[in-house]
C-alpha cells in the first residue's frame, strides 16, 4: 500500500468556514470508506482542535504544534467519526474519521515559520498514522492562511496537493499570486494545486470575476464555494451551500488524482475495467494482507473468469509470489488459473513473467514444498515455458532447449496423471507443443489423455472439444492431410452438440481447402447459432487472414490452400 497523500486546504486569508468545509470533506471520503487523518495545522482557529479535545477518548500522543519542536514525538490522532456523523446525520461507518489537534494548549500566536527539514519529518509521521490498525488512505490538512510565513512554509514541505480558496477581488488574489510564488520558492519544486473562489452573497460577477482571474494568476477558478461560517461543527446540517460545495471538492479532488479506492476489492475491479496493472497488484496484495482466504476465492470467482483479463491475473500471481502472507501452494493455485488466458495467436509479454514464476514452482516442486497437484504443477509450468518460447519466437528471438523442457516436463506429468481435469490441460499443452515444435508426434499421447479424461468423468462435449483444438493445431504444425481430414469430421460430427464450437472449426478447415464460399457460409451460422462466438472469432488473431483477398475472383477459386491462415 503507498503512503497517504496529504492534502491541504488553504484560504489566501482568514476564512472561519474553511475548518468546517475540511470537515464535510473528511465526512464524504469517510462515507465512501476511506480513513481520513484531518490535521489542524492552525493554531489560531478554534474548530477542529475544540472538536478533537470535547472526545472522550484521548492519547497522551503530540498535537501538531508539538511535532513541529519534537523530532521523536508522536501525532495524537482522535476519532471523530461517531461525533461527526451524528452532526451531519450522516453514516460514516464505512470509514474513519480523527484528527490531530493543532495544540494542547492554545498558543498566544502562531509559532515561527519552521524548516523544511523538520515540516518533512512531521510528514512522514503523519504517514505512518494507522487508523484501526491500518495506516490512514488520506492526511487532510486544515492549513493557516498563507498570507502568513506560518502557513507557506508548512504547506511547501508537508503537501503533496493544495487547494487553495481565494475571493475575486483584486487585492486578495495579488496576495494569492505572491503566496504561490512563495511557495514555489520554498518548496524548489511545483506541486499540484487547485485554485478555488469564495464567493459573496451575492454570487459572481462572472465577466468581471473571470477577468480578474486571468488578469492576475491566469487561471480561472476550478471549483466557487459560498462564503458561509457555521457557528460550530453541529450547525453544519444548516449550511446546506458550505455541505455541497465541500461534497463536491472531496469527489473533485478523488477524480484529478485518482485516489486509491479504500475498498481493496472496488480497488481491483476499477483497476481491472481501468486495466491499470499497478492498482491491481496493490489492490490484490491488500485484499491477500486482509483475508488470504477470502482473497484466494475473490480471485477465482471474479477475476480468473472466462471474462476475466490476463492482465489482472497475472497481477494477481505476481501479488501473491510477493505476499507476506502466502506460500508456493497458494502460487500455485492462482498460477493454474492464469496461465490458461494465454494463446498461441496473442503472444504477451506477460507470457516472460509467468515463466519467471513458473521457475519458482518448478524448485518447490523438487524440494518438496508442493503439498499435491504435482502433475497440474509440471503441466502449467510447461505451459508457460511454452508461451514464452513462443513469444521469443515471434520475436525473432532464439528459445534454446524450452521446447524440449516444456516436453520432458509433460512426459513427466504424464506417467502419473488420472484427473480429468490434469489429463484435458496435459492435452491442450501438448498441442501447444506441437505448434512451437513443428511436429505432431505427442498427437496419439494428446488423444489417450482425451480418452482418459472421459474415463474419469470429463463431459464428452468438452473433451471432444478439446480434440478439435489439438487437432487443429496438429494440423497447423504438420500441414499434415490426413489429421487435417480427422479435424473436419469431428467439426462435422459436432455440429448438433456444440454448434457454435463446429462452425467455428469447420470455417478455418474449408478455408485451408481453399472453399471459402463453404467457410463463409459456416461464419453465416455461426452468427445465427452463437453470436457471442461469432464476435470472438471475428475478433481472434487466428483469423485475421480469413478475409484476405475478399472481392477478387482468386478469393473463391477451388485450388487447395494449406498452412496456417
Amino acid at each position: 500500500m503507498p503512503a497517504p497523500k496529504l492534502i491541504g486546504v488553504a484560504s489566501e486569508a482568514s476564512w472561519y468556514g474553511l475548518p468546517y468545509g475540511v470537515l464535510v470533506t473528511a465526512a464524504t471520503w469517510a462515507a465512501q470508506g476511506y480513513r481520513v487523518l484531518v490535521v489542524d495545522a492552525e493554531p489560531a482557529d478554534l474548530a477542529l482542535t475544540s472538536l478533537a479535545h470535547a472526545q472522550p477518548q484521548r492519547g497522551d500522543d503530540a498535537p501538531f504544534v508539538e511535532l513541529l519542536r519534537d523530532r521523536g514525538a508522536r501525532p495524537g490522532a482522535v476519532v471523530v467519526t461517531e461525533t461527526l456523523g451524528a452532526a451531519l446525520h450522516k453514516d460514516l461507518s464505512a470509514g474513519l474519521v480523527a484528527v490531530v489537534p493543532a495544540y494542547d494548549e492554545m498558543p498566544s500566536r502562531r509559532p515561527v515559520a519552521p524548516g523544511a527539514s523538520l515540516v518533512t519529518s512531521v510528514r512522514e509521521r503523519l504517514q505512518r498514522v494507522e487508523l484501526d490498525g491500518r495506516v490512514a488512505d488520506l492526511v487532510l490538512v486544515s492549513l493557516p492562511p498563507l498570507d502568513t510565513p506560518f502557513g507557506v512554509a508548512v504547506a511547501a514541505n508537508l503537501l503533496d496537493v493544495l487547494v487553495l480558496i481565494t475571493s475575486a477581488k483584486g487585492p486578495s488574489l495579488r496576495r494569492t499570486q505572491r503566496s504561490l510564488a512563495e511557495l514555489g520558492a520554498f518548496r524548489g519544486e511545483a506541486m499540484p494545486v487547485h485554485l478555488c473562489e469564495r464567493m459573496g452573497a451575492k454570487g459572481r460577477d462572472a465577466e468581471a470575476d473571470n477577468a480578474a482571474w486571468l488578469h492576475h494568476l491566469k487561471a480561472l477558478p476550478e471549483l466557487t464555494f459560498y462564503d458561509l461560517t457555521p457557528a460550530d461543527f453541529r450547525a453544519l446540517p444548516g449550511a446546506a451551500p458550505l455541505l455541497a460545495d465541500f461534497t463536491r471538492l472531496a469527489h473533485h479532488l478523488r477524480a484529478q488524482h485518482d485516489l486509491l479506492h479504500p475498498d481493496p476489492k472496488a480497488r481491483v475491479q476499477e483497476a481491472q475495467a481501468q486495466r491499470d496493472p499497478a492498482r491491481l497488484l496493490d489492490g490484490f496484495g491488500q485484499l491477500l494482507l486482509d483475508n488470504k482466504d477470502e482473497a484466494l476465492e475473490f480471485y477465482r470467482k471474479t477475476m480468473a473468469v472466462v471474462e476475466g483479463s490476463r492482465v489482472a491475473v497475472v497481477q494477481a500471481v505476481r501479488a501473491v509470489a510477493e505476499s507476506p502472507v502466502c506460500d508456493v501452494n497458494n502460487l500455485a493455485y492462482v498460477f493454474r488459473y492464469a496461465i490458461q488466458k494465454f494463446r498461441l495467436s496473442e503472444p504477451d509479454p506477460l507470457a516472460a513473467l509467468m515463466d519467471q514464476h513458473g521457475h519458482t514452482l518448478l524448485a518447490a516442486l523438487r524440494a518438496g514444498e508442493i503439498r499435491e497437484a504435482h502433475e497440474r504443477v509440471l503441466i502449467d509450468v510447461a505451459d508457460a515455458r511454452l508461451h514464452h518460447a513462443w513469444l521469443l519466437r515471434q520475436n525473432g528471438q532464439p528459445t534454446g532447449d524450452m521446447e524440449l523442457v516444456a516436453e520432458r516436463l509433460l512426459m513427466e506429468a504424464g506417467e502419473t496423471v488420472v484427473k480429468a481435469g490434469d489429463a484435458l490441460r496435459m492435452a491442450l499443452a501438448l498441442g501447444t507443443h506441437a505448434r512451437l515444435a513443428e511436429h505432431g508426434r505427442n498427437l496419439e499421447l494428446a488423444q489417450d489423455l482425451l480418452k482418459l479424461a472421459m474415463a474419469d468423468g470429463a463431459e464428452p462435449e468438452l473433451a471432444r472439444r478439446h480434440a478439435l483444438d489439438v487437432l487443429w493445431d496438429v494440423v497447423q504444425a504438420t500441414k499434415d492431410d490426413e489429421v487435417a481430414a480427422a479435424h473436419k469430421r469431428l467439426a462435422e460430427s459436432v455440429l448438433r452438440e456444440s454448434p457454435g464450437y463446429a462452425h467455428a472449426n469447420l470455417i478455418v478447415a474449408y478455408h485451408r481447402l481453399g472453399d471459402n464460399q463453404t467457410a463463409l457460409e459456416h461464419f453465416g451460422h455461426l452468427f445465427v447459432v452463437d453470436r457471442k462466438a461469432f464476435f470472438q472469432v471475428a475478433k481472434s488473431p487466428a483469423f485475421a487472414g480469413f478475409f484476405d483477398g475478399i472481392g477478387t475472383p482468386d478469393y473463391f477459386n477451388s485450388a487447395q490452400k494449406k498452412g496456417d491462415l
